[in-house]
């Protein structure tokens, strides 16, 4: 399904609204996160290293077990950074955090609109 992020900068809130989150896999997915960054440039490809700016950290508090669904997703959390004037691209990356400590990227999507935080 079609993923939306709504910023209300005014208020600091970040709010994601729609998708689903599938696990796949034949094992839990114990600690899942979504990070939402601004990007100078829309993001065509994800390497080790972006510039992008974190405006939004979301833990999620219950695991995803194997082979199941989170549906119709809706969190909302504060705005983590208030971006400096100009115009951004939003990145939502969703994450596993191993059992080693180190963040493993599952999934990502960018925005097609760019945004301008203060306009």
């Amino acid at each position: 399904k079609d993923w939306k992020i709504e910023i209300d900068f005014k208020n600091f809130l970040v709010s994601i609204i729609g998708g689903d989150i599938a696990n796949y896999s034949s094992e839990n997915v114990n600690k899942l996160k979504i990070d939402v960054f601004l990007t100078k440039e829309k993001q065509l490809f994800i390497s080790k290293n972006f510039d992008g700016l974190l405006i939004a950290s979301i833990p999620f508090t219950e695991p995803i077990a194997a082979n199941n669904t989170f549906v119709n997703t809706h969190i909302e959390t504060n705005l983590k950074t208030i971006p400096q004037a100009g115009t951004y691209y939003l990145l939502m990356i969703v994450s596993e955090v191993g059992k080693d400590g180190k963040t493993y990227m599952k999934s990502w999507r960018s925005f097609e609109n760019p945004i301008n935080p203060y306009n």
